[in-house]
């Protein structure tokens, strides 16, 4: 794995791959995490100049996932609240359902 490596769409498709019909942004962000850290990490380290390079990471995977909607075969859904990824509290995210 090169140390460059980044959030790919292939990525992606295999989280998805993993979650059930409805699903939500939080969800692929920890299959993302368990299945690709060094990718997960080095995404992240890239927006260190940024006040909170997790949160903005996060955020970018979300507009990853409704730029490649279409060969992910997915659309939005509501948005819900589900535990984020630092401190689980409930946040809003994108929910997502399989087409």
């Amino acid at each position: 794995m090169s140390a460059d490596q980044k959030i790919s769409t292939e990525m992606l498709e295999n989280a998805v791959s993993q979650c059930g019909n409805s699903f939500d942004t939080h969800e692929v962000i920890r299959i993302l995490m368990k299945d690709n850290p060094h990718a997960y990490v080095n995404h992240l380290s890239k927006l260190m100049h940024t006040e909170d390079p997790i949160l903005q990471g996060n955020a970018l995977i979300g507009r990853k996932l409704k730029n490649d909607c279409d060969v992910l075969s997915i659309m939005k859904d509501e948005k819900v609240n589900s535990p984020n990824l630092r401190n689980q509290d409930e946040t809003m995210n994108q929910g997502w359902k399989k087409l």
